[in-house]
């Protein structure tokens, strides 16, 4: 069947007629108000593209979508499909003054999991018979949309199965009109109705056409708790408060859940347009099982937003183990160490004191020391060999197609790396410790150097500074071409913007430096969270992103930036020699060449491991994903990440199906996605975890207006200050940190005008970033956290190596 009236679609036809069109048809079967009218089938859409020959295939579609809108557009429905379109229309519209409304009803929209609303069109007071047919053609070519196809690929939806139902109906012009969900998904209260209202149509509410009044109503009662009512506009009267308060119940107790609801008045008439599920609402019980007696004794901080399928709650385990072991052996930066717990797929922590600390860390830097008095280096000639006897191992898989066995291999050394890494960072962080001796050495020679000169002495181009280089070299190619930089302009989705590279003849020169770029940067990963995100290599349209950010920044100042750093290194080098015997100056380059490689610690110990020792795991788990799908045994690559390690490998060597477990794994994260997750559990927090390098309280002798510290360039800039590194920056900010060590702030770099540290040095990540950038730092600040506050207006002042508090008037 390929048309079917609303309100007699069969059960279980949620795939064929899409969700929207499947819930609608539920709610007239109760007996709801439902405008009359007719669904569409996705059987439909496919007629309409086999009458059509539609030429393009899945994976054109990102970089032909515009060609294939308008072939949608202009393409004809068959005779037949033509008749039913005119019964419905005639239907339908029988009056002057009659018309209809058509909504897109996709495969991908209004999941239980995920709504995607707002993601194809919908068109409203459709009068002839030309433009319903229009209006139909519309609805399907919003399915190639770029935010449609953009979004689809993101979350990893195989474009073979994208297709659309279309639902026609009844245009009813009531008023008012609105939207109400059936909880505060802000307060995670499941007891109110929150009720949106315009004096007018519900499209005009969703497109803001119309200013609207709120309403706040105790679902129970019906009493309205708080109201705001838009000027000029009507308040909604008992009766219809009560009609919506008693429909929306009913709703919600059809779909057993929290809805999100489209609705309007005509007359006293209560039209539903749409429910869906609100996917954001919290409100199922968080259950605790405490593994061992005494645990709930302690106050345990959650660390995850999201709860984690099983494979990524076994990742996230052994990477703790890992870091627990080195932290442990090198009683390195902190005075704790991290124990966790997993629970309902959340992980929660505490710190624990570390036993012998100082005893356990000196012996360390005694090991470390002895290390740089031989002139060997703790991460080059220690750490990274290590690291590279299994990356040499794992390099000979990436790019080809792995029989069994091969798969198996891979993984098991991708895991023992990964957890050699975890290990191993802490002992690399000690990689720096020797720049302080270095700089204490050169200060005996040149007295007056400054902590400025120090940097410009050690440094170095490291993997990421030479990583940036090329991604400034590829904006340029993109300012240099109109083309190119139209491109960048007007496709604001990266994947989009990646295929459509291809179709454009003067973008030879960028696809070829992507692709070196890619040669020596692709296994960069993403991130980690409730996923193992793509690598670059899996993923390419991720540089997008990156090129992006250096469209938006001074390249020729960056690399200005490195000329002098450059320059400075060579004067003062011969300042120095020049102070110096033979034989002194031969130790002066050996303890360079050391202070080098301490240098380049910094960043590439971040490249080494923290920016890729995940990248082999994902790269061997979605290689057993990709063997499993092809004989069957799950439905999809990604579903490797509902399997635990034994079972992925079980399913490689015994052929051993997972579909229905990977089934239910889905519905368990699905549930515990819904939990109200504590804050914490175990014992009441007074306040939130210390910090391990938590710091004293001010001086109140102190000026409050003034704070010092150590300058990292000679430069001042005025700011707002920020907390933290911000996924999102819409204006200039000055971020205030605990260290430099880790975290990455490209994503918003052009709008980061200063960095403020409680610790750290100019040699660590963020610093060489902050140098090479141009943008000035400030380290070493005693009690920023409590003496800068998250909004205040301040001056860097890099030349007095102060930092100054602006009074608001």
């Amino acid at each position: 069947m390929t048309v079917c009236k609303i309100g007699a679609i069969p059960l279980h036809t949620d795939t064929i007629y899409g969700q929207k069109a499947y819930s609608l048809s539920q709610l007239n079967v109760q007996g709801l108000n439902v405008p009359e009218g007719f669904a569409l089938s996705t059987n439909f859409y496919t007629e309409f593209l086999n009458y059509n020959r539609f030429p393009f295939q899945p994976n054109q579609y990102l970089s032909h979508n515009n060609e294939i809108m308008d072939f949608l557009i202009c393409a004809q429905f068959s005779e037949e499909q033509k008749k039913q379109i005119a019964v419905i229309h005639q239907m339908l519209v029988q009056h002057s003054g009659d018309s209809l409304a058509v909504r897109s009803s996709a495969v991908f929209e209004d999941l239980v999991g995920d709504s995607m609303a707002g993601l194809y069109d919908s068109i409203v007071q459709v009068c002839t018979y030309e433009e319903l047919e229009q209006a139909v053609k519309k609805c399907y070519a919003s399915l190639f949309s770029d935010r449609a196809l953009s979004v689809l690929s993101r979350k990893g939806m195989d474009f073979t199965h994208h297709r659309m139902g279309v639902i026609i109906q009844k245009f009813v012009a009531g008023t008012p009109s609105g939207v109400m969900f059936t909880a505060d998904t802000i307060e995670m209260d499941s007891d109110v109705i929150h009720v949106n209202s315009v004096d007018g149509y519900c499209s005009q509410f969703v497109d803001g056409a119309l200013p609207s009044s709120f309403y706040k109503v105790a679902k129970q009662t019906g009493e309205v708790i708080e109201s705001h009512l838009a000027q000029g506009s009507k308040s909604l009267s008992p009766e219809h408060m009560e009609s919506l308060v008693q429909t929306a119940q009913t709703i919600e107790a059809l779909f057993e859940d929290c809805q999100d609801i489209e609705w309007t008045f005509q007359g006293d008439t209560l039209y539903i347009l749409q429910a869906r599920t609100i996917t954001t609402m919290r409100n199922r019980p968080f259950h605790i099982q405490w593994d061992e007696p005494g645990e709930s004794d302690f106050t345990w901080f959650r660390i995850t937003e999201q709860p984690y399928p099983p494979l990524v709650q076994e990742i996230f385990e052994m990477e703790a183990v890992g870091y627990h072991d080195g932290a442990y052996a090198t009683a390195g930066r902190m005075e704790y160490y991290a124990d966790i717990r997993n629970h309902n797929g959340y992980f929660f922590a505490r710190l624990k004191d570390m036993p012998n600390r100082d005893e356990k860390r000196q012996a360390f830097i005694e090991y470390v020391d002895r290390l740089f008095a031989e002139g060997k280096h703790i991460f080059f000639d220690v750490v990274l060999p290590q690291l590279q006897t299994y990356t040499n191992q794992l390099n000979h898989y990436i790019g080809k197609d792995l029989q069994h066995a091969e798969a198996v291999t891979f993984l098991e050394v991708a895991y023992d790396f990964l957890r050699k890494a975890t290990e191993l960072h802490d002992y690399a962080v000690y990689g720096g410790r020797y720049i302080h001796e270095f700089e204490t050495y050169c200060k005996e020679i040149l007295e007056d150097m400054r902590l400025e000169q120090t940097f410009d002495l050690v440094y170095v181009p490291s993997q990421l500074t030479k990583e940036r280089q090329q991604l400034a070299h590829m904006a340029e190619i993109v300012n240099q071409n109109d083309d190119l930089q139209h491109l960048f302009e007007t496709c604001h989705y990266d994947e989009i913007l990646y295929a459509r590279l291809s179709k454009l003849s003067t973008a030879e020169v960028l696809l070829g430096e992507m692709e070196a770029y890619l040669k020596e940067f692709g296994l960069l990963s993403k991130g980690f969270d409730n996923e193992l995100h793509p690598v670059l290599i899996e993923q390419p349209s991720l540089v997008m992103a990156k090129i992006r950010t250096f469209l938006t920044l001074d390249t020729k100042e960056f690399l200005h930036n490195m000329e002098t750093t450059k320059a400075n290194k060579q004067n003062l080098v011969d300042a120095i020699t020049e102070r110096l015997d033979e034989e002194s100056r031969g130790e002066f380059l050996n303890k360079l060449q050391l202070a080098e490689k301490a240098f380049l610690t910094g960043d590439n110990h971040n490249f080494y491991m923290d920016s890729m020792f995940r990248s082999y795991i994902r790269l061997a788990v979605m290689q057993a994903g990709n063997i499993l799908t092809r004989e069957g045994l799950i439905e999809r690559p990604d579903d490797v990440h509902f399997l635990r390690f034994d079972q992925l490998m079980d399913g490689l060597r015994n052929h051993t199906s997972y579909i229905t477990h990977i089934e239910a794994g889905k519905k368990l994260i699905a549930e515990q996605k819904r939990m109200l997750t504590p804050t914490f559990i175990g014992r009441a927090a007074s306040g939130p975890p210390p910090h391990p390098n938590q710091q004293a309280t001010a001086n109140p002798e102190e000026d409050p207006h003034l704070l010092t510290g150590v300058s990292g360039l000679r430069k001042n800039v005025t700011g707002i200050v920020v907390y933290g590194i911000p996924r999102v920056l819409k204006e200039d900010r000055i971020l205030v940190l605990p260290h430099g060590h880790a975290g990455d702030i490209m994503h918003i770099v052009d709008k980061v005008k200063g960095l403020i540290f409680a610790g750290g040095a100019p040699f660590d990540h963020l610093g060489i970033l902050s140098r090479e950038l141009g943008i000035p730092s400030m380290y070493y600040v005693s009690n920023v956290f409590e003496r800068l506050k998250v909004g205040d207006m301040v001056e860097i002042d890099g030349v007095q190596s102060q930092i100054r508090r602006l009074i608001k008037e």
